[in-house]
């Protein structure tokens, strides 16, 4: 009977284990991005990036006023071939699959016929870190916003009327 009676203990243990949130590491999914697909990587200073946003656009100011509590940004530029659609779509659902197993909400999906724009959170107490992935004809961006981010205003970023500033955020990287 010790032997059931371990056995359970174990298999309580495990179970409580796998229910536990596991630690979101964005960075080493950003590492592991940048190491298996061809990228240009820039890190960007919200403060600058924030003088580029065009508030007349609906989100602007949303965007903005995320901006305002960022830390940090970096943008990954992974260039596909515009000729073979199928092949950027399956690096953007690799993408896509690998941020999800890593443990972030998917919590906004907009498509267009020139667009993919999926935006990504990592749920906790505080948010730390909000990552869009953009996908164009001819690149995909990944977009990594940190700091601690208020919820109520990433659900204000994301509402469907403020979609355009989404599809923006990637022009960051050019100023």
């Amino acid at each position: 009977m010790k032997g059931l009676g371990r056995i359970a203990i174990l298999l309580s243990l495990a179970s409580a284990f796998s229910c536990m949130p596991r630690e979101v590491n964005v960075d080493a999914l950003l590492t592991r991005i940048r190491n298996d697909f061809p990228n240009e990587r820039y890190s960007v200073t919200p403060s600058v990036a924030s003088i580029f946003i065009d508030e007349s656009l609906p989100g602007g100011a949303e965007l903005k006023a995320i901006m305002d509590d960022l830390t940090g940004m970096e943008v990954v530029v992974i260039p596909v071939d515009s000729s073979h659609t199928e092949e950027s779509n399956k690096v953007f659902r690799i993408i896509n699959k690998r941020i999800d197993r890593q443990g972030l909400a998917l919590i906004g999906k907009f498509r267009s016929e020139e667009e993919k724009v999926d935006v990504w959170l990592v749920q906790s107490e505080v948010i730390s870190d909000l990552v869009v992935v953009n996908q164009t004809n001819s690149y995909i961006y990944v977009v990594r916003f940190k700091g601690e981010i208020n919820k109520r205003k990433v659900d204000e970023l994301i509402h469907p009327e403020n979609r355009p500033i989404l599809e923006y955020l990637y022009r960051l990287k050019a100023h």
